[in-house]
């Protein structure tokens, strides 16, 4: 063998060492966040649940698990099926959100304690205009 009796000795002393202390660091320095972090506090300060057929993408980007692009993105799409479709709303459910590039199953399940969709006998509310 290459390695002697004591020097496996002292490199599996070593190597326990070092994964004891990986443990613990890894156990200190958890990576689970309680709160969602910045803008997603915003949440909050909304009064009622959000209409994406309405809401303009500041208002949907201070969504938890909602930047600014995927806020963007439903405005974009949300106009594009209006200009293609005159009087018909964009998003009648929550599934209907997943047809945006970028939203997926989980996305929109996440999305969903803050979002509301009005049936076809409630009126929109005007749009808000983007900044």
């Amino acid at each position: 063998m290459i390695w002697t009796r004591s020097q496996r000795r002292i490199l599996s002393l070593c190597l326990l060492v070092f994964g004891v202390s990986l443990a613990l660091r890894a156990r200190r320095d958890s990576t689970q966040i309680s709160d969602p972090p910045g803008d997603a506090l915003r949440a909050s300060e909304l009064d009622s649940r959000l209409d994406p057929n309405t809401a303009d993408w500041s208002a949907m980007a201070s969504l938890p698990d909602l930047g600014e692009a995927s806020a963007r993105a439903i405005v974009e799409y949300r106009e594009r099926v209006t200009r293609e479709n005159p009087g018909q709303r964009a998003f009648r459910t929550l599934a209907d959100l997943q047809k945006v590039k970028g939203i997926g199953p989980a996305g929109a399940r996440n999305l969903a304690p803050y979002l509301r969709f009005p049936t076809d006998d409630e009126s929109p509310a005007p749009a808000s205009q983007p900044n």
